[in-house]
């Protein structure tokens, strides 16, 4: 894996989780700045990439602030040509309400993905996190409708009454935010099956990626506390959490030259989950 020590790489949530594996796997191939609204964490990150001998800046910013996400955008553009974004940013059912759920993981990825487009070089790529979970909202025109325009001022009193949608049992959450969170990883997938074309005009790429349960802190304090997360892993063919690592790999091939035809499409690095759990419901 060669270096280019003009590469530059922005990769939000990068204080832990995905976002820090996947900011340690491009750091061994140019720059990366890392952005996290966890100052304290996002320090002991860049000190740790540093003392690693990876060229690492570090930038807080509040993924649901347009002001503080165009902050991060001039930070950024001062540094350089940006070579690649990794939205990991993102929170769980079980960690806020429905709007914050929906504000960060879907409002958030939009917001970074307006401010960076015109950054962009040729040959970038951008990577967001969704989740298989995107996979499990019933299909409706009508709320793909809504979930298609996340940066509409109205985006969080128009989604609100499609939070009552049927959804597998999952008694230990909030109702509403475990909907907010699948429509929010639901509108990260096709937010990024939207955005392909205007990314393609600058000779850019982008494409989600939906990780299966995977052992972060996050994941850890689901699978620990929630019985419906321990029995999706025990139906995963492969029969454990992923690793970040095993994502950041994945985000490592999409940002590459290898991976110059793939845009607009998403990726699923879920052990085998989503396959089982379609077979399992008859499908």
């Amino acid at each position: 894996m060669s270096k280019n020590e003009s590469a530059l790489f922005v990769v939000t949530g990068a204080a832990s989780g995905m976002g820090a594996a996947s900011a340690r796997r491009l750091g061994k191939r140019g720059r990366v700045l890392l952005v996290d609204i966890d100052s304290k964490r996002l320090g002991m990150m860049a000190q740790q990439l540093l003392s690693e001998g990876i060229k690492a800046d570090k930038k807080v910013c509040d993924v649901m602030d347009d002001h503080s996400v165009r902050l991060l955008a001039d930070y950024a553009r001062s540094l350089g040509q940006v070579n690649g974004i990794v939205n990991a940013a993102g929170i769980s059912p079980s960690m806020a309400d429905w709007k914050r759920v929906l504000s960060v993981d879907l409002v958030g990825t939009a917001l970074i993905l307006s401010e960076f487009l015109p950054l962009v070089s040729p040959g970038a790529a951008a990577v967001c996190i969704a989740s298989v979970a995107s996979r499990a909202f019933p299909s409706s025109s009508e709320i793909d409708t809504v979930l298609d325009n996340p940066l509409d001022p109205d985006f969080l009193k128009d989604i609100e009454p499609c939070l009552s949608i049927s959804l597998p049992p999952a008694s230990e959450l909030d109702p509403k935010s475990a909907a907010a969170y699948l429509l929010a990883k639901r509108g990260v997938v096709r937010l990024c099956e939207k955005l392909a074309p205007a990314w393609a005009q600058r000779g850019a790429r982008i494409v989600s990626i939906s990780p299966g349960y995977i052992d972060t802190p996050m994941g850890r304090l689901e699978y620990d506390n929630l019985e419906y997360m321990r029995k999706s892993v025990e139906m995963t063919p492969i029969r454990r959490l992923g690793k970040p690592e095993e994502i950041a790999a994945a985000v490592d091939f999409l940002c590459s030259e290898d991976a110059s035809f793939i845009t607009g499409c998403d990726l699923l690095v879920d052990g085998g989950f989503t396959a089982a759990a379609s077979h399992a419901a008859g499908n």
